[in-house]
């Protein structure tokens, strides 16, 4: 489905809309730019902090530091050798995986695209590391239309509609709550995640 929003392909039947436009009357390019992508595993490019933000554009060191900040990622950033201008390098040693994470985020943040796709964002985190990177993302997607991809209970508890897939076939939609009380493979799929998060 995120594939289809961001037409790597084209829908067979029926069409996409968004904001009442279909999207076969949109560019690729201005597609590319009204969304921002939060992988599993994302990309930190062989140079510095400020470049892997800012990706080319220009910045002052106060928008930086204010979307760090936003981010949940200032202070770790500051601690860094040289700050903003530190090379993060091949492997990016310099950051953990939750700090990557955070860093992508406030990539984003700098960008501000539309539309928010977060795919499995949090999922190879642990728990502290998860914590914060879901309060960057909650950030990220404040009035924002932000579409969660996850198998995860924890990732969906704050989201409006829930469209429940099975091998490739709708199975449910609906809100949280709904689909608990309404939706028995919905239910069952999570009853486990939900008795170890509570």
């Amino acid at each position: 489905l995120a594939n289809l929003l961001l037409r790597f392909y084209e829908p067979q039947e029926g069409e996409i809309l968004i904001d009442g436009q279909s999207l076969k009357n949109c560019t690729y390019s201005s597609i590319r730019k009204a969304v921002g992508i939060v992988n599993q595993e994302n990309i930190i490019f062989d140079t510095t902090v400020r470049e892997n933000i800012a990706f080319g554009k220009a910045a002052t060191d106060n928008e930086l530091w204010g979307i760090l900040e936003k981010a949940y990622l200032k202070e770790e950033i500051e601690n860094l050798p040289n700050g903003l201008d530190t090379v993060l390098g091949k492997g990016n040693m310099a950051l953990s995986g939750g700090q990557n994470q955070r860093l992508c985020i406030a990539r984003l943040m700098f960008r501000d695209p539309e539309i928010i796709i977060l795919d499995e964002a949090t999922s190879s985190l642990d728990f502290e590391s998860e914590s914060v990177v879901q309060a960057a993302l909650d950030v990220l997607a404040k009035d924002k239309t932000t579409i969660v991809i996850s198998h995860r209970y924890k990732a969906l508890l704050h989201t409006d509609n829930i469209l429940v897939l099975h091998e490739g076939e709708q199975v449910g939609y609906g809100p949280h709550d709904v689909l608990m009380a309404e939706n028995q493979y919905f239910a069952d799929m999570f009853a486990g995640q939900k008795e170890v998060t509570a």
